[in-house]
């Protein structure tokens, strides 16, 4: 798609449009709402009277072979070879459209996949955590259908080649992240969640080093507050057999017997951070010492706090970085370390995006 069909076409439905419905209407725009107001008959006319000639059987035929109702009105103008004018092109592409979501219910198009997407965003700017949610599920298996019928080979081309009004390679970590707020809510999206993760990292596991692990993260959380502590232990060790220099993959463990298991255990959790710093060049080193400190102080251990501190201080500057900091990229005359306040694992992001610490600068 060359640019978001909801600014295109549905600025009614509180897209990204500076322009009133009512000064689009005099501008002769089409809009979503008004076409989705006619019969089948009445959009089939409509199309009629542009050009293009379709019925329900020619329709389903033509649309197996393209992801979008886009796509098709392109190749039935081409096919046809007309000259479109105005906003006659989006006038084919609606009809179309809404056409294809009566016709052919079982194999949503394109839009509607971005339709599902933003419905989601929109109902997080609601509070409505759930609502998103249930909209982000059902526009997953959309999304993989598309894919795989584009033989489309990763998030990246994804959004290269169709351009919809959100980045799939952020919405999927958006899905993760607010499949855990919703778990918390109804225990069902955990389940959700670790269908929908264990897929994403069947196909794309090495495509984005950042969304892999905090999906692996997730994943393990997913099985630890659905009561299988075991299943989370197996996942971890296995991930840091294969890379144990992931430190947050150390933190994520330890805080599963920290905050997420139904059973704390304290002194595993601790043991887990003191395993991850025993490696060599672990990275984020500071966010382990960091989670480690945190722990002693809510255990009222100020003795072995102020230890953890003092290492803080003595890194150099380009192990005291953390993982939301830009590299260093010269020589800076060495200084004592500045933590960042410490900010606690569910608490707004102090980066002002909105999120909890542990899914934006604390991953």
């Amino acid at each position: 798609m060359k640019e978001p069909y909801q600014s295109l076409v549905a600025p009614d439905r509180g897209a990204r449009e500076a322009l009133s419905r009512e000064e689009l209407q005099k501008l002769g725009r089409p809009l979503l709402a008004d076409f989705r107001a006619r019969s089948d008959e009445e959009l089939v006319a409509g199309l009629a009277e542009l050009g293009v000639t379709v019925d329900r059987e020619s329709f389903q035929r033509d649309a197996s072979s393209h992801p979008s109702a886009e796509e098709l009105a392109g190749a039935y103008v081409k096919r046809n070879r007309l000259r479109t004018k105005g906003w006659d092109f989006e006038r084919v592409w609606i009809a179309l459209m809404l056409l294809w979501e009566r016709w052919l219910p079982e194999r949503p198009s394109l839009e509607e996949f971005d339709e599902r997407m933003v419905t989601g965003y929109a109902r997080l700017k609601e509070d409505d955590v759930t609502g998103a949610v249930e909209s982000w599920l059902e526009a997953w298996p959309i999304f993989l259908r598309i894919l795989d019928e584009t033989r489309t080979r990763s998030l990246a081309e994804f959004d290269d080649v169709f351009g919809l009004s959100e980045l799939v390679q952020n919405w999927v970590g958006d899905v993760e992240m607010h499949l855990w707020n919703a778990g918390l809510q109804h225990e069902r999206f955990f389940r959700c969640g670790i269908e929908l993760v264990n897929e994403y990292l069947a196909r794309f596991e090495a495509e984005g080093e950042l969304t892999t692990e905090n999906m692996r993260r997730a994943l393990a959380s997913f099985h630890v507050r659905l009561g299988d502590l075991a299943k989370a232990d197996a996942l971890f060790e296995q991930w840091l057999t294969r890379d144990p220099k992931w430190g947050w993959g150390w933190i994520g463990w330890s805080d599963a017997y920290r905050f997420d298991a139904p059973a704390k255990d304290i002194e595993r959790a601790e043991s887990l951070l003191l395993r991850g710093l025993a490696v060599g060049e672990v990275r984020d080193e500071i966010d382990l010492l960091e989670r480690l400190e945190t722990l002693y102080e809510d255990e009222g251990r100020e003795e072995d706090a102020r230890a953890v501190r003092a290492r803080m201080d003595a890194l150099p500057p380009e192990r005291a970085r953390r993982c939301s900091e830009p590299a260093i990229e010269a020589p800076a005359p060495v200084e004592t370390v500045r933590r960042a306040p410490k900010v606690g694992r569910n608490e707004p992001c102090p980066c002002g995006s909105g999120k909890k610490y542990k899914k934006c600068c604390g991953r």
